[in-house]
């Protein structure tokens, strides 16, 4: 047998090696013996590349189609267009707005960490203000939750008082004091808009506390709408592009909520002036008088709150009418041809105020969950890791919770919604364990934004756990094998087009239908004579059984 050609070579050399840097040597080592044609080495470097070019080709031709899908459904009427891009103009404006504010609220919070850094005060204490009878506020430093402690003067001693004047020889209590201590109590400090160095007492650094904790968690509130418009607008376009009813309901009830909390938080920046105006920069205050701790900063917060409660405002407007629009063109086409009975659409109720709990859940569970570990009530060590740990762990049982509920409250799925329920009975289970733990409930009830959500959230789970019991105890009942024929409409819809069918419409209650002699409508059909069709209704029809005669049955007479 004769020496095989460089080709065959090539060839037998590529088949056998696994990886291109080998390849590419044997290359070499068949050259440098005989003389390698081009035309194989075109050939190698075909075969070798050729995978990765239709793994790509095959990637951009799925994306093409993706996105014009979902261009040819965002256009696919000027509601759902104007829906989607009203949705992004007011996710991009209202998420400047909140990125906005967080900067200002970084920014001053540095300035008032500055201070407390540079001279050692424990920046780890918590802050508790009461309002005391006669309107004046008591402020106490606490080195943990005081809920559940047992002297709660030892753990919490009262910093300053609204209704006392300021003593400029208070110091702290053993184990409050600060890492470097000058010795008289007093420091200088350079302070952001004061032009000359100032002198803080200890009562007025522990004082600054609390402005640079609601600083703190105002930070926090601010991230977690930025995430709620993003949330939104996926929201709305996964509306659009799967004309779901349930995102449009989910979309206006995170609306609504929106535009409560863009109203409350005008009425909180007012409250926060007035109550740092009598602890920190009024002229009975243990700081100075002749200065601000906080220059221009509500005005600055003000002129940012009122622009956002306008956007919100008009975003629930705009989502009212649009979405009322939607929402009644997305039912026609989930209740399209013959007409669901009554009892149908109850249990389609059922299976839809779970869907939109599932969809308020994606945002509700994951930002308390987060706000809560950012304030270190779950890990009360402070390890990124395990912060981290639980964070994912978290938004993994989410998504996995919601998809368990949509497919099985949609298709009837016995297994599927028995962990469902038992994931939500986990999650309200663990929701009411945490307040028995004092600094979650502290927090609760010191942290506004955290306990709107969380409890909101708690309203949700016990809501759609409700409701996925009742979808539990309805299965089989019809409202599975009713949408399997709503999702087959389609198809029907384009057979009866293709026959040159022109349908009618007629009412589906049994009150309403009155069949007589003169209600007889006279049909046409290609290559048949005209015929009066007679229509008689079944009395014993049941939509349960699937093996049923059909509703409606009729009979032709020649005309």
């Amino acid at each position: 047998m004769g020496p095989r050609s460089p080709e065959i070579v090539v060839l037998s050399l590529l088949w056998t090696q696994a990886s291109p840097i080998p390849l590419f040597k044997a290359v070499v080592v068949t050259s440098s013996h005989s003389s390698l044609s081009l035309s194989a080495l075109f050939l190698l470097l075909m075969v070798t590349f050729l995978p990765s070019l239709l793994m790509v080709t095959f990637v951009c031709q799925t994306s093409v189609r993706l996105l014009n899908h979902a261009y040819l459904r965002i256009t696919l009427s000027r509601v759902t267009a104007s829906f989607f891009l009203l949705t992004f103009v007011f996710c991009v404006a209202q998420g400047l707005i909140q990125a906005f504010l967080w900067t200002d609220d970084n920014s001053t919070l540095g300035d008032i960490n500055g201070v407390l850094n540079l001279e050692g005060v424990p920046t780890y204490l918590l802050h508790w203000l009461n309002t005391e009878k006669g309107g004046h506020y008591n402020l106490k430093v606490c080195s943990e939750a005081p809920y559940g402690a047992k002297n709660v003067s030892q753990v919490c001693p009262t910093v300053f008082d609204t209704g006392d004047t300021p003593d400029s020889s208070w110091s702290p209590p053993p184990g409050f004091q600060r890492n470097a201590n000058n010795g008289n109590g007093s420091v200088q400090v350079n302070i952001a808009g004061v032009d000359t160095a100032m002198l803080l007492t200890e009562q007025c650094m522990y004082t600054l506390l609390y402005p640079a904790q609601s600083l703190g968690q105002s930070m926090d509130e601010e991230l977690a709408l930025i995430f709620s418009q993003f949330w939104l607008l996926g929201l709305s376009s996964a509306a659009v592009l799967s004309q779901s009813v349930s995102h449009i309901i989910a979309v206006f009830a995170m609306r609504v909520l929106s535009t409560g909390w863009s109203a409350y938080t005008i009425w909180r920046t007012n409250e926060l002036e007035n109550r740092l105006y009598h602890l920190v920069a009024g002229p009975n205050t243990p700081c100075h008088s002749d200065f601000e701790v906080l220059p221009d900063y509500f005005k600055t917060r003000r002129a940012f709150q009122i622009p956002d409660l306008i956007l919100n405002v008009c975003a629930l407007f705009f989502t009212a009418m649009l979405g009322y629009r939607l929402f009644k063109t997305f039912c026609e086409n989930v209740f399209n041809c013959v007409g669901p009975p009554a009892k149908i659409v109850v249990l389609y109720r059922y299976m839809l105020t779970v869907a939109v709990s599932g969809q308020l859940l994606l945002y509700l569970m994951i930002s308390s969950i987060s706000l809560a570990l950012l304030e270190g009530v779950i890990s009360k060590a402070k390890l990124l890791a395990l912060d981290v740990t639980l964070f994912v762990f978290s938004v993994i049982l989410t998504v996995t919770m919601v998809v368990l509920g949509h497919y099985a409250t949609r298709y009837e799925r016995k297994r599927l919604m028995i962990a469902f329920l038992l994931i939500l009975a986990c999650f309200i289970t663990g929701f009411l364990a945490m307040f028995i733990d004092g600094a979650f409930r502290f927090t609760w009830l010191q942290w506004p934004f955290f306990a709107c959500v969380s409890g909101i959230n708690a309203v949700v789970l016990i809501i759609c756990a409700m409701f996925a019991v009742l979808c539990r105890i309805h299965f089989g009942e019809g409202l599975s094998h009713y949408r399997k024929i709503s999702l087959s409409k389609v198809h029907v819809k384009q057979v009866l087009s293709d026959q040159d069918f022109e349908p009618d419409e007629f009412s589906t209650d049994a009150e309403d239908v009155k069949v007589t002699s003169a209600t007889r409508t006279t049909f046409s059909v290609q290559g048949a004579m005209p015929f009066t069709p007679v229509v008689t209704r079944n009395t014993n029809w049941d939509f349960v059984d699937q093996t049923r005669p059909p509703i409606y049955t009729v009979e032709g007479l020649r005309s």
